[in-house]
């Protein structure tokens, strides 16, 4: 029997045919027993204040927004919560009563992923790829999680500087800062976990590779956002020579599920099994 009424939920972005959040959530309504669907929408940004509009109609539940709307829904949304605010980036919106509230939960999935895969961000100097909307959830969960320092590089330095103006104001002692993409190979050589949030690797040119391969050690830490394909060459190049790499893959599945939460006015993902979603998402992969 169900447990809610029948519900519509979507992602939307330009592209989205890699995404895999339909096969996520599918899993889980089966698990679950709730009466859902959920559906990927290519939105090319001239259709992004008409989604809204059809949003704020009541055509969905709940969307998910993912690359290049997650800063470009802000100006559309009527409120956001407050970690969003402070993010400065949305991957979730309700609607409450015709009232849209963005909501980021990326910065969770992100946190989630580090604490499974026993990676300690205490004190450590880190490198963050892009300057996105995913990019400022990650520069946020690193500076909860303690980062020394956190260097953001973006091939466009205005993006990345503005994303460190946004967040240095909730940032404690940690080192944030901007650098030119013709110095990442210089910070690179003394951080100890780099992230990567751009789509390099991904899609049309899967041989791509976001870093300079002569700046990766076998000491650091790689990670990609990016979870399909499971391993791009930055991360094969990271195994090859001995570093810790770890995929998008995580964060993916806890930002999905923290964003049924917040739908469902309900804590329904402890009542998830996650090993069971990962053998269904990985044979997507």
């Amino acid at each position: 029997m169900s447990i809610h009424p029948h519900r519509k939920f979507a992602v939307i972005g330009d592209p989205v045919d890699h995404s895999l959040s339909p096969q996520l959530h599918k899993n889980v309504f089966d698990q679950l027993g709730i009466d859902a669907e959920y559906t990927k929408l290519k939105c090319p940004e001239s259709d992004l204040s008409a989604m809204m509009e059809r949003f704020r109609s009541g055509e969905w539940d709940g969307l998910n927004i993912t690359i290049p709307h997650k800063q470009k829904i802000i100006p559309l949304l009527d409120k956001l919560n407050p970690r969003a605010h402070s993010i400065g980036s949305v991957n979730c919106v309700t609607n409450d009563n015709g009232a849209l509230i963005g909501y980021n939960t990326d910065w969770f999935g992100f946190s989630m992923s580090l604490k499974l895969n026993q990676i300690s961000v205490q004190g450590q100097s880190c490198v963050v790829i892009g300057a996105g909307g995913a990019a400022n959830a990650i520069v946020y969960a690193l500076l909860r999680e303690g980062a020394n320092s956190i260097a953001v590089s973006n091939r466009s330095h205005t993006n990345s500087e503005k994303l460190v103006e946004k967040l240095s104001v909730i940032q404690n002692d940690c080192l944030l800062h901007s650098i030119p993409f013709e110095q990442l190979n210089v910070a690179m050589n003394s951080a100890s976990i780099i992230v990567n949030t751009t789509p390099v690797g991904m899609g049309s040119n899967p041989d791509e590779i976001p870093a300079p391969k002569t700046a990766i050690t076998s000491s650091q830490i790689l990670i990609d956002i990016i979870y399909s394909p499971m391993k791009t060459e930055f991360l094969k190049f990271g195994e090859r020579i001995g570093a810790k790499i770890i995929n998008g893959l995580d964060m993916f599945i806890y930002q999905g599920l923290a964003s049924l939460d917040i739908w469902m006015k309900d804590r329904i993902s402890p009542r998830v099994d996650i090993n069971d979603l990962k053998k269904i998402l990985e044979t997507h992969l």
